[in-house]
């Protein structure tokens, strides 16, 4: 039960050479890939992509993007301070904008484990005004 697909090729036929119809159709980054080895052809695929760095919020332990996390450091002075920017130098923990996660994970010893330091009330109270202030003026281009 052979059919006749056109230009003397049988479906049997075709079937066997999956690829050579849809050669013509490849252009591009595709088409360069297809005429290289295995190897320097999925390194091409892939350049395209770029690499989105993820963090695990504290709190709940899911992960997302690192621009869409706040960053809580602790300096090598000692301090516990918000880093919004994410450059400041020490032990970092970050923590997502959910608001289970900010009035769970701040209380809670979440983030002094992650940073490795018993937190003074000080600094607790400093981080929950920082996110009661995130609520109040949320950061552009978050909504």
């Amino acid at each position: 039960m052979v059919a006749e697909v056109g230009a003397g090729i049988t479906a049997h036929a075709a079937a066997e050479r999956p690829g050579e119809d849809r050669q013509d159709q490849l252009t591009g980054v595709e088409a360069a890939a297809n005429s290289r080895p295995t190897s320097s052809r999925i390194v091409l695929l892939l350049a395209d992509r770029r690499h989105i760095p993820e963090r695990k919020c504290v709190a709940c332990g899911q992960r997302f993007p690192k621009q869409e996390l706040i960053r809580v450091v602790r300096t090598p002075e000692g301090s516990v301070l918000v880093d919004q920017a994410g450059k400041r130098p020490g032990r970092g923990a970050y923590i997502c904008r959910s608001e289970t996660c900010w009035q769970g994970g701040v209380p809670k010893s979440s983030i002094e484990r992650s940073l490795n330091i018993t937190m003074p009330p000080e600094s607790q109270s400093q981080i929950a005004a920082f996110y009661r202030s995130m609520v109040d003026n949320p950061i552009p281009g978050e909504q």
